[in-house]
């Protein structure tokens, strides 16, 4: 029953806005500190960088 309303219904209906130029508009994301650290580095945050029309993503992992 539930997986057949999921089926019929849309994931997303709202309209998102790209900047029609690249390299134009970049998102700064922090997240963190995660309960469990990574394992080789022992790291505890992540830092995203994102492009806002490819939506490139770059990664920085980081202790406290």
């Amino acid at each position: 029953m539930c997986r057949q309303a999921k089926d019929i219904q849309n994931s997303f209906t709202g309209t998102s806005n790209r900047p029609t130029t690249k390299g134009k508009q970049w998102y700064v994301v922090v997240n963190g500190p995660f309960n469990i650290s990574t394992l080789v580095e022992e790291n505890n945050y992540v830092f995203g960088i994102i492009e806002g029309k490819s939506r490139f993503l770059v990664q920085y992992y980081m202790n406290e």
